[in-house]
């Protein structure tokens, strides 16, 4: 059983697209993502969660929590107004984007969750990026 693997275009319009797969997600560096809300998750579901889930009719729902295992790991580009990524850990590599819909814009959220969450913002000084961890956590900017 091996990770999903996003090489190449995954366009859902308008709609909202959930990929899920306790074994990990991975966006490679020529991967594109384009959709409302995207949800990657390596959350096991059960027919519990998934009717749970549906109840929520929310992409950030009870039914996805952290697991110990599977990795969510960006290295291309989401096009998404909401972006939530779940995982063992979850690693934006340096280059990879969450943007909004559009592909020009700033998503309008994203969650990263997991045990580990890596944001690599590379080595340009001149751009700044923030980054946010609720729950009393780090909150700044990382140069």
């Amino acid at each position: 059983k091996d990770a999903s693997k996003i090489n190449g275009a995954l366009n859902g319009g308008n709609n909202n697209i959930f990929l899920v797969n306790p074994m990990g997600v991975l966006i490679g560096k020529t991967g594109t993502i384009t959709a409302g809300k995207f949800v990657a998750s390596t959350t096991p579901l059960n027919d519990e969660n998934v009717k749970t889930f549906f109840k929520a009719r929310s992409c950030f729902s009870p039914a996805f929590d952290v697991s110990k295992q599977g990795n969510i790991i960006n290295l291309g580009k989401i096009n998404a107004d909401n972006i939530v990524l779940i995982g063992n850990k979850v690693e934006i590599g340096v280059g990879a984007e969450l943007a909004g819909q559009d592909g020009q814009t700033n998503a309008k959220t994203a969650h990263l969750i997991g045990n580990y969450v890596y944001v690599s913002v590379g080595k340009d000084k001149e751009n700044k990026n923030t980054i946010k961890i609720d729950k009393d956590g780090f909150k700044g900017t990382a140069i």
